[in-house]
């Protein structure tokens, strides 16, 4: 684009900020455009921009991260502070990490604090602060470098954390001892239910574009060992491990986080394709993560350009990195990889405050917060610490410590800092592998240049375990179970310009050879084969690249229509409205199809008839539903389990029967009412269907004239014109023009 059709885009609206430090634009949509004088100075202006569309978003995110909601929105918020401080570091340690970033990076971090605070004044000044702040009787305070840092470690641990399954595993072994069917055999279910390694996972590097030499080894333990390691754990409650798995995975903060537009949820996808690939010779890449819709988004648009540096694309409100982007030259994007990078050690409780690591006695180190809760007297929150890490569950009754050690403690905001030098060059393959490399959580990161290369790396820091331990369990705090260091770089799964031109993650396994670890995220059935169909044809054009988002919204993401032939199969013969209906469907989960609901109640049936006479429900439906996962129920199915989940009966017989069930469910209920209900979301008059698609969609075409496409539902502000101005778009799968950069393009 020119630099006349460039002005032209831009609205009329122009702020200069004070002592020359640049200008804001507002381009269509009311997207920033910053030019600044420098670097850091255009952090200041995205600092300012962001306080202009965001404030009270940013103020409860960094509250949420803080642990401080409760200080405004009384006692109901408590749990989610709780939640939080257990795990959290204290202010010094927060700036301390910022301390140690590289300075461009820290200087940048800082001059976005004094941009938000710039902001902040003006506002308060001109009293135009959000409303909220009144309704709830208090001022903004000052924004700082650790509030960024609270909020964007909490974000590297949300999203690029991994595992810690472990109290959730151990707690299932303790229920099974509660269930007659199951106590004798208890280990062979939980083989079943989790699995260590399915090879018919999908991939994204496949087999032919797989060239690491030699492959790590992840030693599996025998039966014997897992038996000599649960063997060696203390007997702690059920009850006590269910209430720590919760607090492992913040599931308190987590439901508030949602309620106020925090980022919270874990599912993007991702597609890379070079000229091999491309109907046009082009390389794209398309972003796409999946954060839910809410209002405002969690996500924020912005196009910056200071000396040495241009870039745009999406930040998350609080956290000054372009977590996906485009310079002139590079575009990258990623997705939640879902690597085991986390462990619980189990240490023995010595008298009231001390522990054994080994055999040396060590003592429980103690952080105390004081929580304001409004309407209450203050509250305290005692964080236990281990030299390991966060005590997750000190269990007095059975004399244990559960800690929680993370590969990249500490190091959270590396990954921030080395984001930050994709801004001002130009990548090659090697200068990305090497940025890449040195992220210590877990991504799945692509690249697309302007040269038509793609490329794919796993990043984190990967423990390598002793021999021997069952990493699907707490592990004994002894001296021979310490991890043996990390995955060097070399070692972990990527891929570049691939022979069939194409990369696609959608969350799924990164490669054949790559272990579940605690957690069996990867069986045989995993959504990215609804992505990998939809770009199944010899050449991708950008049309058939934004079609996938439509392809995934009606495609069925749990089970890709496996039960679909033996559904069919056992009702051959059957002469019902819902064997018809089944016979008839075409395979789409579209609103009002009948057949698509039956099809996902068949299998939510089959899952009760299968698993619960032996297991019972794990304690509640929801946990039973996402335990009992569709490859373990095909598995069950087809006999390719340890278990007799059939207890000796006829398939086609237990198919028929489950479906039978799911017609009497419906046997008062018209037909016409049987459909699929609708999957939308509601923003005023305007609804968007589908709402699992994608948060933020972008593409980015490196043709003759490289241009991105994008588009952040519902809007890029949180009032005002442009809060709901792009869900039109949304709801017709369209893309709008990124804003340029002020000199063009």
């Amino acid at each position: 684009m020119s630099g006349i059709l460039s002005i032209l885009f831009l609205s009329i609206l122009q702020e200069k900020s004070p002592a020359g430090e640049g200008i804001i634009r507002r381009g269509e949509f009311g997207v920033p455009i910053l030019s600044a004088s420098s670097q850091p100075k255009a952090f200041f202006l995205l600092g300012r921009a962001l306080a202009e569309d965001r404030l009270w978003q940013m103020e409860l995110s960094r509250r949420s991260a803080r642990g401080k909601l409760s200080e405004i929105l009384g006692p109901t918020a408590f749990a989610s502070d709780r939640d939080i401080l257990r795990r959290s570091y204290t202010d010094a340690e927060l700036e301390a990490m910022v301390n140690a970033m590289p300075t461009p990076v820290r200087r940048a971090w800082e001059e976005y604090a004094n941009g938000i605070n710039a902001t902040i004044r003006i506002r308060t000044a001109a009293r135009t602060l959000p409303p909220n702040y009144k309704d709830l009787g208090f001022l903004p305070k000052p924004w700082s470098t650790v509030d960024s840092a609270a909020i964007a470690v909490t974000l590297a641990r949300r999203f690029g954390g991994g595992g810690a399954g472990e109290l959730r595993n151990y707690a299932l072994y303790q229920y099974l001892q509660s269930q007659p069917k199951a106590k004798d055999k208890r280990i062979e279910v939980l083989n079943d239910l989790a699995w260590f390694n399915d090879p018919r996972a999908v991939t994204t590097v496949l087999p032919e574009d797989d060239r690491i030499n030699p492959r790590p080894v992840f030693p599996l333990p025998t039966r014997a060992q897992t038996e000599a390691h649960l063997a060696s754990l203390p007997p702690t409650s059920l009850l006590e491990l269910a209430g720590a798995a919760m607090a492992a995975t913040l599931e308190d903060s987590q439901v508030l986080a949602e309620q106020l537009s925090i980022a919270t949820q874990l599912g993007s996808y991702a597609v890379a394709i070079n000229g091999n690939k491309s109907k046009d010779g082009r390389a794209r890449l398309l972003h796409a993560p999946q954060m839910g819709f809410t209002t405002p988004s969690v996500v924020h648009e912005s196009t910056m350009e200071a000396p040495g540096m241009r870039v745009k694309g999406m930040t998350v409100p609080g956290v000054p990195t372009y977590l996906i982007g485009r310079t002139p030259n590079f575009a990258w994007t990623l997705t939640t990889g879902v690597a085991d990078i986390e462990d619980i050690f189990v240490s023995k409780l010595e008298g009231e405050n001390e522990y054994l690591s080994g055999t040396t006695k060590r003592p429980l180190q103690t952080v105390r917060f004081r929580v304001k809760v409004k309407g209450e007297a203050d509250r305290e929150v005692v964080q236990w610490r281990t030299h390991r890490g966060p005590v997750l569950l000190l269990s007095r009754s059975s004399k244990a410590v559960y800690s929680l050690q993370s590969s990249f403690a500490g190091k959270e905001l590396k990954g921030y800092s080395d984001v930050y030098s994709f801004y001002g060059r130009a990548l090659d393959r090697a200068s990305f592998d090497r940025v890449v490399a040195g992220i210590p959580v877990n991504f799945n990161v692509f690249f697309a240049d302007r040269r038509g290369n793609i490329g794919y790396r796993y990043s984190g820091l990967v423990p390598l375990r002793a021999p021997g331990v069952d990493p699907r369990f707490p592990v004994p705090d002894e001296p021979q179970n310490e991890w043996r260091g990390f995955l060097p770089p070399s070692q972990m799964p990527h891929v570049h310009n691939p022979r069939g031109g194409m990369i696609a993650n959608w969350n799924n396994k990164p490669v054949s050879w790559w272990p579940n670890g605690d957690t069996p995220a990867w069986g045989r059935l995993f959504r990215n084969t609804v992505l990998l169909r939809a770009l199944r044809q010899p050449k991708v054009g950008y049309e058939d690249l934004l079609g996938v988002t439509k392809a995934i919204s009606n495609g069925d993401q749990a089970s890709d229509l496996a039960f679909l032939p033996v559904l069919r199969l056992a009702l051959a013969s059957v002469q019902t409205p819902g064997a018809k209906a089944i016979r008839d469907w075409d395979g789409r989960f579209v609103t009002g199809s009948v057949g698509a609901n039956l099809y996902q109640r068949f299998i939510a049936e089959l899952r009760v008839r299968l698993f619960r006479p032996m297991i019972g429900n794990l304690t509640n439906d929801g946990l039973f539903r996402q335990a009992i996962q569709p490859s373990l129920i095909l598995n069950a199915l087809e006999s390719q389990t340890e278990i007799d989940w059939l207890d000796g009966q006829n398939r086609l017989v237990v198919v028929r029967e489950a479906f039978a069930e799911v017609e009497r469910g419906f046997a008062s209920t018209p037909m016409d009412r049987w459909g699929l209900p609708a999957r939308t979301i509601t923003f005023g008059t305007l609804t968007i269907p589908f709402s699992d698609r994608g948060t933020y969609l972008q593409v980015t075409d490196w043709g003759r004239v490289p241009h991105s496409v994008n588009v952040v539902i519902p809007g890029n502000a949180e009032s005002g014109p442009h809060a709901f101005d792009q869900v039109g778009l949304g709801a017709e799968f369209r893309l709008k023009p990124m804003a340029p950069w002020p000199g063009g393009g």
